[in-house]
């Protein structure tokens, strides 16, 4: 299995080229199935935000993202019915830290593949103190 942790650009034209290098990068290895643990840096639903624009992906970012998912055979854990959410668990992961709870977005999350999607876990994102914008996100696999 591989696990890619990552940092994704601010701007949708360079994730754009990001996500296509990505998948070249990632398909050239002999390994099929992989997690993708990052900070996305972009909204994928509208609902990944509160406050704030809404906006989410679309044009030559989405058409490139799509076919990283697919080539991967990923999906976010977060979606998936069989990873349960911890009753604890923050909804979002970042906030612009300007005022409390205003502008709040799900930009750090997990992508797994079929199999790992299908036995299923855990999922939270934490709650606590950090020096950073962004809380800790975690996931645990059913081995």
């Amino acid at each position: 299995m591989g696990v890619c942790n990552l940092y994704a650009p601010n701007f949708a034209t360079e994730r754009a080229q990001f996500w296509r290098h990505l998948r070249r990068v990632i398909t050239a290895t002999n390994i099929l199935h992989w997690c993708l643990a990052a900070d996305f840096n972009m909204l994928e639903e509208p609902v990944d935000r509160s406050g704030g624009r809404g906006c989410s992906i679309q044009g030559q970012e989405l058409l490139e993202w799509e076919k990283l998912l697919f080539s991967l055979g990923i999906t976010d854990a977060w979606g998936s019915p069989q990873f349960a959410t911890r009753s604890e668990s923050l909804i979002f992961s970042r906030s612009n830290g300007t005022q409390v709870n205003t502008n709040l977005s799900k930009i750090d999350r997990y992508y797994v593949f079929q199999f790992f999607r299908e036995k299923g876990g855990h999922i939270e994102i934490i709650a606590g103190t950090v020096s950073s914008d962004h809380r800790p996100l975690f996931v645990g696999l059913k081995s």
